[in-house]
């Protein structure tokens, strides 16, 4: 084996490592740390999430809980794009529609909450890393979460759908 493939092998063993430490970290304090509930007003509005949120450039998880358990249920990216936004209020930041055909997870908040769970909305800022790397994290931290979500709520379904 050449040098170079021994030190593409090192380096490939210090991201997996730096990734599972991230893992754990960030899901743990997804599933126990501070976040925002999620609310909605009499005519389906949200409230109380606050405007800086929608700017966020980074990872961001929806938490559902109930009985005293909670599961990451969803794990996203976004780059400052609307796609928080685009999720929990169904709106643009004009406040129109989103058209049918743009997807959220909007109608999974909405069935949870009505269903008795409590929602939060977990942020991990990340203003410096590039597309490529929150894809990667958004990646290996909702196959933790939906692996987790799936022995904590084993009745009910992860809302990533297009993973592993």
């Amino acid at each position: 084996m050449s040098e170079n493939s021994q030190d593409i092998k090192c380096i490939v063993a210090q991201i997996g490592a730096l990734s599972h430490s991230f893992v754990e970290t960030t899901l743990r304090e997804f599933k126990e740390g501070n976040a925002q509930r999620i609310t909605y007003d009499a005519d389906g509005l949200l409230i109380g999430i606050p405007e800086a949120a929608f700017s966020l450039r980074g990872l961001y998880g929806i938490r559902i809980t109930k009985d005293g358990r909670s599961g990451v249920a969803y794990v996203g990216k976004t780059q400052n794009d609307g796609r928080l936004r685009h999720h929990l209020s169904r709106r643009n930041k004009d406040g129109t529609a989103l058209k049918p055909s743009v997807k959220n997870k909007h109608v999974e908040i909405r069935k949870a909450i009505e269903e008795g769970y409590e929602v939060f909305l977990c942020l991990c800022p990340d203003a410096d890393s590039g597309a490529a790397s929150l894809l990667y994290l958004e990646a290996v931290l909702a196959l933790a979460a939906r692996d987790d979500f799936k022995q904590i709520f084993p009745e009910e379904k992860h809302w990533n759908l297009r993973i592993g």
